[in-house]
């Protein structure tokens, strides 16, 4: 594991915070797709559809071990929370940690619910080749080495390749109150964009704000955060930590989202025609372009800030 001062020190724009998650200097070495692919491989079940992707889960695993995922295994992101946002931990905020200490995280924005929905739309023909009806992450580690029109296809896109690069860097993560990175994603991650998510959380903030006694139910802030976790999680959590800010503005300039939102401070859609009510991606080049982007301008926003503070105890 880095300490903070090595990790301000070596080039920390382009940390793969999943490096902090194993041992393997075998897997740190590795880049883009390939290591995607090998942190994305599970221990083998003996249960899979897709034979191929079997032998490779399998070979990972035994050549580099359980990556870890560093929302939950990541001692260097941890002590970067802490220092970012120590009020979690002096005020002791249940909501936001666990017995051990340890302060929920979530990755922000995702890249295997995109990946399969683009799969979906540039290679229809492997559902009826595996008879399935989506796409999903053991399919392309098997399409990814058995079939080069997959590959040509990731190799096509330049900035999908940067943002799988962005993916596991700083900007990319968010203490968040418990339960929250599961519930907001939606059934088969349909809502798992982090556009998506703020947009919903601005409607919280504006419900809260306009709230003066007894209002219409269904435009409530009660239901915001109902649709916003769609109801698979208890409430009271995600309203600790929303309510633990002023308002919407608070809440942005406390998690460095100043790149998520626009000059009036809405949020930025990652693509034209994204919204709640639909959430597919319909451009995925302008949402791989955007998204990479406004990760690496919250890493440089995250990075100076850890600098400010990291001099302090130097």
């Amino acid at each position: 594991m880095k300490n903070i001062t090595d990790y301000l020190q070596n080039d920390p724009l382009h940390y793969d915070f999943t490096d902090d998650c194993t041992e393997s200097k075998e897997y740190q070495a590795k880049k883009g797709y390939e290591k995607y692919f090998i942190y994305r491989s599970p221990k083998p079940d003996g249960k899979e559809i897709y034979p191929i992707a079997l032998s490779v889960m399998e070979k990972n695993y035994q050549l580099y071990g359980k990556i870890g995922d560093p929302d939950s295994e990541s001692k260097l992101l941890q002590n970067i929370y802490s220092l970012l946002w120590p009020e979690i931990k002096e005020l002791k905020s249940e909501y936001m940690m666990n017995s051990n200490g340890w302060i929920y995280s979530d990755a922000m924005i995702s890249i295997q619910t995109t990946l399969n929905s683009y799969i979906g739309r540039k290679m229809p023909e492997v559902f009826k080749k595996y008879g399935v009806k989506r796409a999903s992450n053991k399919m392309c580690i098997e399409l990814y080495e058995t079939d080069p029109v997959f590959r040509k296809l990731l190799n096509e896109s330049e900035d999908l390749a940067n943002l799988i690069a962005a993916y596991h860097t700083l900007g990319n993560y968010l203490p968040v109150c418990c339960g929250f990175n599961i519930a907001r994603s939606g059934y088969y991650g349909t809502h798992d964009y982090f556009d998506l998510t703020l947009t919903k959380i601005k409607e919280y903030y504006d419900a809260r704000a306009a709230q003066n006694g007894f209002t219409d139910f269904l435009k409530s802030s009660e239901v915001k955060i109902m649709q916003l976790l769609h109801c698979e999680r208890e409430v009271v959590s995600c309203y600790n930590w929303l309510n633990s800010f002023d308002g919407w503005r608070d809440f942005i300039q406390k998690n460095f989202l100043q790149d998520f939102v626009d000059a009036s401070n809405q949020p930025i859609l990652l693509c034209k025609g994204h919204s709640w009510e639909y959430p597919q991606v319909q451009d995925f080049d302008e949402f791989f372009k955007n998204s990479w982007q406004i990760i690496e301008k919250r890493s440089r926003r995250m990075i100076e800030a850890l600098k400010k503070k990291a001099s302090k105890f130097i």
